[in-house]
C-alpha cells in the first residue's frame, strides 16, 4: 500500500497554550514502534541489559520517575497492526536471537526490531527493568493507544523534537475545540493508515483544507461513516469525499468500478466521444510504418489517415468498405456478359 506521513497532522493542531513540566505530572510512554523503542538508540556490541538501562535513564531523565510505559501486543492475528508490520520487514528484518541480559547485540537495531519474537523477548526483557526500577507497565492486547488517551480527562500529548527543534505539547481539551475534532479518525483512516492505502497525490492537509473550506458538507460525510445507514451511502459519500480533495465541479460525471462476473473491479469506461469530430480530424502520427502501441493515433483510439506519417497504409488503418451494387445492375452485367 501507498504510506502517507501521518505527523503531518500536528500542523493542524493548535499547540498548547500554557506550559506542561513533565516531570511534574503523570506521564504515559507509547512503548512499541510508535515511540519508545526506537527513540532510544543503541549499537551493536552493547549488552542487553545495558540496553535496558538506557531506556530506563532516557525515561527517568525526559519524564520523570512518576512514569507509565504502554506495550503494544501483537497476540492478535487480526490487528490492524498486522499490515504494518509486514511493510516495515521487507526492507529490514534479521534471524531470531535467543540472547539474554548478559548476551552482547550482534544485529543492527533496526534489523534486530524488524523480528517480532527479537522485539516481543527484549519488551519482556525491558519490562522486568522498569518493573524493577519501580516504573509501571502495562501491556495491552493490539494497540496500546486506545489504552493510554481517556476522553474524560485533559491529556497532554507531546511531540518530541530532535536536535534545534523544541518538543511540541498539545490538549485534548483544545483538540475539542476544532469544527472536526469529531472528524479526526475519518481523517486519519481515509487518506491512509495502517488498514488503508495513502490517496494519490494527496496528503493528510489536502482532506484538512477540504474541511476548512466546505466544513458542512465534509462533516456530514464523515458522519455517515461514523454511523453508516447502508453500503450504497458509504460508497456513495465516499466518491464525493474523493472528488471534494480533487476539487471536482459539482457537475462532474461519476465514475466507479463494475464487478465481473468472475469477481475482479474493472473502471466504467466512457462512452461518450473523445473529443469533437475536427478534433480528432486533426490528430494524426509521424510513424513511418507498422504503427503499433505506441503510435499517437493508436493512443488516441482513431484510425490512421493519408495525413499521416504513415499515409494511412499501415495495421491501424481504417477497413476497407466495398461499394454497394444494385441488383438490378448486377444481373444486368451477367446478362451481358452471357451473351458474349
Amino acid at each position: 500500500m501507498r504510506k502517507t506521513k501521518k505527523s503531518v497532522l500536528y500542523d493542524a493542531f493548535p499547540l498548547c497554550s500554557s506550559s506542561v513540566d513533565l516531570k511534574m505530572s503523570y506521564t504515559v510512554v507509547d512503548g512499541g514502534c510508535g515511540f519508545l523503542l526506537h527513540r532510544v538508540k543503541w549499537n551493536v556490541g552493547t549488552k542487553f541489559s545495558s540496553i535496558c538501562e538506557h531506556y530506563v535513564s532516557y525515561l527517568i531523565n525526559h519524564c520523570g520517575a512518576n512514569s507509565a510505559v504502554v506495550f503494544d501486543g501483537y497476540e492478535d492475528v487480526n490487528s490492524t497492526k498486522c499490515a504494518e508490520q509486514k511493510q516495515r520487514v521487507i526492507s529490514k528484518t534479521s534471524v531470531d536471537v535467543n540472547f539474554d541480559g548478559n548476551m552482547l547485540a550482534t544485529v543492527q537495531q533496526e534489523n534486530f526490531l524488524a523480528n517480532e519474537k527479537n522485539k516481543t523477548k527484549l519488551i519482556e526483557l525491558l519490562v522486568e527493568t522498569l518493573t524493577a526500577r519501580g516504573i509501571e507497565v502495562s501491556t495491552t492486547i493490539g494497540d496500546a493507544d486506545g489504552s493510554i488517551l481517556s476522553p474524560d480527562r485533559n491529556v497532554y500529548f507531546m511531540k518530541p523534537g530532535r536536535g534545534n527543534i523544541e518538543d511540541n505539547v498539545y490538549s485534548t481539551r483544545q483538540l475539542q475545540e476544532l469544527h472536526f475534532s469529531g472528524s479526526i479518525l475519518f481523517i486519519h483512516s481515509f487518506t491512509g493508515c495502517d488498514t488503508t492505502c495513502a490517496i494519490f497525490n494527496k496528503s493528510k492537509l489536502s482532506i484538512l483544507k477540504c474541511f476548512l473550506k466546505r466544513p458542512n458538507d465534509t462533516i456530514a460525510i464523515a458522519d455517515i461513516f461514523y454511523d453508516p445507514t447502508t453500503p450504497d451511502a458509504v460508497a456513495q459519500t465516499g466518491e464525493e469525499m474523493f472528488l471534494t480533495m480533487y476539487q471536482a465541479p459539482p457537475s462532474e460525471q461519476r465514475w466507479g468500478w463494475v464487478r465481473d462476473d468472475d469477481g475482479a473491479l474493472n473502471p466504467v469506461k466512457r462512452t461518450d466521444q473523445i473529443a469533437p469530430y475536427s478534433v480528432l480530424n486533426s490528430i494524426f502520427c509521424r510513424c513511418a510504418s507498422g504503427c503499433g502501441g505506441r503510435c499517437g493515433c493508436w493512443e488516441a483510439g482513431i484510425h490512421c489517415s493519408s495525413i499521416c506519417g504513415c499515409d494511412g497504409a499501415c495495421m491501424n488503418s481504417a477497413p476497407i468498405q466495398e461499394e454497394d451494387v444494385e441488383e438490378d445492375e448486377y444481373f444486368m452485367d451477367f446478362e451481358d456478359m452471357t451473351e458474349l
